[in-house]
């Protein structure tokens, strides 16, 4: 807008103030009067007009911030909204996979334990006679422990490490005892010369020998089986 002064003169006619001048067109005798009123009315006017564009600016960039932070607010929550879906989501499937560990864990465990109180039941049942006592104990050692294990455990007298007792290892045995008697070394392992003595009585000598010719003999009629197991049993018939 064009901006203009108004003269002493006008001034000094007009009333100040746009109800003023309004009042003083109304009742005006003299042109100049209503002209001086008029034009400070329309300066006035003028003055305010430029006012309110003014405060509308201030009212229009205030709405646009205030618009801007509706827009991040609204982004920010949006953010916090798929944050929170997801984590819920994810706290869900964490639950669910929890929950199905937890029954398959129930499952095997009612299982192991069914099949727990079935090997005792069958175990109580087999430990009626003396007999089934011995078979029982066997069948433990053999499920728990490898055949190497077992063999050591039970001093098995595979000496030349066929999987078997036989006549070679007796053969073994009288040679080490035979090299022995004449102050030569045995020419066994001492892990051999170990199992060679049977009786325990420190030396591999005849009688051992002769323990395992025993041994391997019954094995050969089926009085014992040529095993790890089968060797305790022998060993503990011949209380030794």
């Amino acid at each position: 807008m064009a901006e203009f002064e108004l003269s002493p003169e006008i001034l000094q006619t007009a009333a100040g103030s746009i109800t003023g001048d309004i009042a003083q067109i109304q009742t005006a005798v003299y042109g100049r009067e209503v002209r001086a009123s008029i034009a400070e009315c329309l300066y006035l006017l003028l003055q305010r007009c430029e006012q309110c564009e003014s405060e509308l600016t201030e009212i229009r960039t205030g709405l646009a911030e205030l618009k801007n932070t509706v827009n991040q607010l609204e982004t920010a929550l949006e953010s916090y909204r798929q944050e929170t879906t997801q984590r819920l989501d994810n706290a869900e499937n964490t639950l669910e996979s929890c929950t199905q560990s937890l029954e398959n864990y129930k499952q095997e465990t009612d299982q192991r334990l069914e099949t727990a109180e079935n090997v005792l039941e069958s175990c109580v049942q087999k430990l009626h006679d003396e007999t089934s006592k011995t078979n029982v104990i066997n069948e433990i050692l053999e499920s728990v422990l490898d055949p190497e294990e077992l063999n050591k455990i039970a001093r098995y007298p595979d000496l030349d490490g066929d999987g078997r007792v036989s006549s070679s290892d007796v053969a073994l045995v009288l040679s080490a005892s035979s090299q022995m008697g004449v102050g030569n070394p045995s020419g066994l392992s001492e892990e051999q010369e170990k199992l060679a003595d049977m009786n325990g009585d420190g030396t591999c000598d005849a009688k051992d020998a002769a323990l395992i010719q025993e041994f391997a003999t019954d094995v050969g009629i089926g009085t014992y089986q040529n095993t790890a197991i089968g060797w305790m049993k022998f060993k503990k018939d011949k209380g030794i």
